[in-house]
């Protein structure tokens, strides 16, 4: 997904760092929609963060949910706003205008059973997290229990 964004990454100067563990990590779902949210936190992200600024995107799991949080240091959002940022066309403060790709991405997430939370802070970024059930492995998953070190 990071490098479907390579070019606007590169015209606005911007340091994308992608940090997850060696191993793929699944959660059952509609790749094409899943694909679409993430692409959504990603765009949202390059669009508030200025020239040079930092984009950080991590995956990890634990408890049985995978958590991809999209963190930049953008121009962030009044901490009072965050639950209304996945409100259909919900206007800010300070101006800022929201229109329906929050809302349909915490659709999406929200329909593969899982959630997703934004915090920020004006001038100091923002970060977006996404919750999804993970999708467990199974001993017939010989390349899956390679990669997470197991033998089979």
């Amino acid at each position: 997904m990071a490098a479907d964004e390579l070019d606007r990454v590169r015209d606005r100067g911007l340091t994308v760092v992608v940090d997850g563990p060696s191993y793929p990590l699944r959660v059952r779902g509609v790749e094409s929609a899943l694909r679409r949210a993430v692409g959504e936190l990603l765009a949202n992200a390059i669009g508030h963060t200025p020239r040079g600024g930092r984009i950080t995107v991590d995956l990890a799991h634990a408890g049985g949910v995978v958590e991809l949080t999209v963190s930049d240091t953008g121009s962030g959002f009044e901490p009072s706003d965050a639950a209304r940022l996945f409100e259909r066309f919900h206007r800010g403060g300070a101006g800022g205008r929201y229109g329906l790709g929050l809302a349909l991405l915490r659709e999406v997430v929200e329909h593969h059973g899982g959630s997703v939370v934004a915090t920020g802070r004006p001038g100091r970024g923002a970060r977006f997290t996404i919750r999804l059930p993970e999708l467990p492995s199974t001993a017939s998953d010989p390349a899956r229990a390679v990669k997470e070190g197991r033998s089979s």
